[in-house]
């Protein structure tokens, strides 16, 4: 082979390439050619389409002035049920509670406020949505932060309660009568200065709980 058909060769071979990469841009959209905005939106949408229902925030970390913006979708529209938004605290205590109402485009959103002593600890809030049956949900982890830090601290037992009194997490006695059923424990809430009682019962009664005795 003399140089003049290696030359040849090698121009044959350059527009063979060419010809390749031209036929491969062809295939795609003309609209999402060079745009990767366009292919990421739809990338996004296909994914959601497959989801049941999903969850998202503007951000992952706030502090406790901030406001929180909530977005999600649903695949399948269900006309009149609503999407329901519970919010857990770092401590498993609900924080709040909501219904949102989903558009003709699957889409639903709301904004929760980072303000109040319900919002007070720092730490993982977990942000879960469910739309019908428990099956269908998913959830959003946020951190908030320059808050207070929970302290998770099992309270030492040092009062003995008599069978007439309620013994709330070992530290108080409280007097209670109940008919037709049986008290299986009692704790404290102190999210809202609450008491939480379970009984255990086969026939209608009643529990009478005297705190300030």
């Amino acid at each position: 082979m003399n140089i003049r058909t290696s030359y040849v060769l090698i121009a044959v071979l350059a527009v063979v390439g060419t010809l390749s990469i031209s036929s491969a841009y062809a295939a795609l959209p003309p609209a999402c050619v060079g745009c990767e905005g366009d292919a990421e939106e739809s990338a996004k949408m296909a994914l959601l389409a497959e989801v049941p229902v999903s969850v998202w925030t503007d951000k992952i970390t706030y502090d406790h002035e901030s406001t929180i913006r909530v977005d999600g979708a649903v695949a399948n529209i269900r006309i009149g049920t609503p999407v329901t938004v519970t919010v857990i605290s770092p401590t498993n205590n609900i924080v709040t509670i909501d219904q949102l109402t989903v558009d003709s485009n699957g889409r639903f959103s709301t904004t929760l406020s980072t303000q109040g002593n319900l919002w007070k600890y720092d730490g993982t809030y977990t942000i879960r949505v469910q739309y019908g049956n428990q099956a269908v949900s998913n959830k959003a982890l946020i951190e908030l932060t320059g808050g207070v830090d929970p302290i998770f601290r099992a309270p030492i037992p040092t009062v003995k309660c008599t069978p007439s009194e309620l013994s709330i997490d070992g530290i108080a006695c409280v007097p209670f009568s109940i008919s037709g059923g049986t008290v299986t424990g009692a704790r404290a809430n102190t999210v809202d200065n609450s008491i939480i009682v379970s009984i255990s019962s086969t026939e209608p009664g009643t529990l009478t709980v005297n705190p300030s005795s």
